[in-house]
C-alpha cells in the first residue's frame, strides 16, 4: 500500500464455521477467471486462523491495477483494490 495508508479489518460479532479451502480452480463456483492463484497458507484454531489469501488482476483494469482477497475464518473476505497508486480499499459485505 502507499505511503501513509493502511489497510482497515474489521471483525463480525457472529460466529463463522471454520471451513477447509483448496487451491484447485475447479473447486470454486463461479466465475473461475477471477481466480489467477490461490494458495492455502494455513490452517489453525481461532483467534488467528487466516485460511486463505488469493490475487488476482483486476477485471478489465490498467496496468498496475491488482486485487488482492484475504479470506479469514472469524472475518470473512477483506479485499483491497489497487491502482498503481494503491488508492482505495474495500470489503465484500455490508457491516
Amino acid at each position: 500500500m502507499g505511503q501513509d495508508e493502511y489497510l482497515l479489518v474489521w471483525a463480525e460479532n457472529h460466529r463463522v464455521l471454520t471451513v477447509q479451502w483448496t487451491d484447485d480452480k475447479k473447486a470454486f463456483r463461479g466465475d473461475e477467471k477471477l481466480y489467477e492463484c490461490s494458495e492455502v497458507l494455513a490452517v489453525g484454531s481461532e483467534p488467528t486462523f487466516v485460511i486463505r489469501i488469493r490475487f488476482k488482476d483486476a477485471t478489465s483494469g490498467l496496468p498496475s491495477r491488482y486485487c488482492l482477497n484475504i479470506r479469514a475464518a472469524n472475518i470473512g473476505n477483506v479485499w483491497l483494490n489497487s491502482n498503481k497508486f494503491d488508492s482505495f480499499a474495500g470489503r465484500d459485505h455490508a457491516v
